[in-house]
């Protein structure tokens, strides 16, 4: 959870409103209650002159994993950035974050090595005591918009928000799962 979950959600809505961030949100309307989200932020490659797509976060509620939510997600990321005509669609983890490595490993993602990353340097004691924040909660999803059926077992529907689009409410029920398919 952030440490300022007001100014992350009006970071959040800037970025929806301004068309800078695309997030899909996994519900289960049959008990009300969001599954899962993916937020995506686009880049441009300036070599090949291409849109890329960077699946910036990936968060599943406890008790919705290894039902093929997270898959489901990457699934739907993967389609926009083929909709968009993007280059393709990146993502990173931790180093020791095995059940993620595993997770994108098994959706057809490769490890890439033959990169570096660079960050500033912040005092240990600064980031182990963000990391333990972090741990300790479990972050709010956002409210539904827009709500398209999903083919996951258990997933009833999958929302994407963009900017303006704003028709449909938490209240409304998801399409039915006959016909198209967000996944």
């Amino acid at each position: 959870m952030p440490s300022d979950p007001e100014a992350a959600g009006k970071f959040l809505r800037e970025r929806i409103s301004k068309g800078d961030s695309v997030i899909y949100l996994a519900m289960d309307d049959e008990q009300s209650q969001a599954l899962g989200f993916a937020q995506l932020y686009p880049m441009f490659s300036s070599l090949s002159m291409q849109r890329l797509w960077i699946l910036n976060d990936l968060f599943v509620q406890p008790h919705a994993r290894k039902r093929g939510v997270a898959t489901g997600l990457i699934d739907q990321s993967r389609q926009l950035a083929r909709e968009t005509g993007a280059k393709g669609l990146q993502l990173e983890t931790a180093t020791d974050n095995f059940t993620a490595q595993r997770l994108y490993e098994q959706t057809g993602f490769t490890r890439v090595s033959s990169v570096f990353y660079y960050l500033p340097t912040r005092r240990k004691q600064e980031t182990e005591e963000r990391e333990n924040e972090d741990r300790k909660n479990v972050p709010d999803l956002p409210s539904p918009f827009t709500r398209f059926p999903a083919s996951v077992p258990g997933v009833s529907c999958l929302i994407p928000i963009f900017a303006g689009q704003t028709t449909s409410t938490a209240h409304e029920p998801c399409p039915a799962a006959a016909g198209k398919s967000a996944f």
